[in-house]
């Protein structure tokens, strides 16, 4: 159902927040008293230990949202469920999201609220270290995409300036200057 419907229902969306890493918890707990609730995740790649890892996080660390009718269904029950701390509030009154919001989230997740992240994008000079293959730990120099999944990168390699051509998947962005 679109926020839209859920408007003209009396349903409106609500912002509850929840104890630290316990997003999951609230949603399962929530759901089961029969509030539609919305958990976007964001599927992103980190950076750990010098290798990328893929990993699926709260896209609102310590938020989801709540779709409710307040004449119909008690928002009281909401602060006592496990996970959760409490409804936002704004001058004591449970914050509402405008109409949309929900919809363009949901219309960007899957089937388990899952976004994909933007990929890493690189202008030229942007500093980088390549946190794979046989250069791992080197600072470097973007300079031009090769295609979509390689990228030539400028090199301080024996004293002189490199260029060298290598995946994209290898770097990451950092504030480190390259040598």
């Amino acid at each position: 159902m679109t926020s839209e419907a859920f408007a003209a229902s009396g349903v409106r969306w609500f912002c509850v927040q929840t104890k630290p890493r316990a997003e999951s918890e609230a949603e399962t707990q929530l759901a089961r008293q029969d509030f539609a609730v919305f958990l976007p995740r964001l599927r992103t790649v980190r950076l750990r230990q010098s290798r990328r890892v893929a990993s699926i996080e709260p896209m609102f660390p310590r938020y989801l949202f709540l779709g409710a009718d307040p004449s119909l269904q008690s928002l009281a029950s909401v602060r006592s469920t496990r996970g959760v701390t409490g409804l936002v509030r704004f001058g004591g009154e449970p914050a509402t999201l405008p109409p949309g919001l929900i919809d363009a989230l949901m219309a960007q997740a899957d089937a388990n609220a899952v976004i994909d992240a933007p990929p890493e994008t690189y202008a030229a000079s942007d500093r980088v270290s390549i946190v794979d293959g046989p250069l791992a730990g080197l600072l470097a120099a973007y300079r031009e995409p090769l295609g979509a999944a390689r990228a030539m990168i400028l090199l301080d390699l024996l004293g002189q300036t490199q260029t060298v051509s290598i995946p994209m998947a290898w770097l990451s962005k950092t504030n480190a200057r390259a040598a």
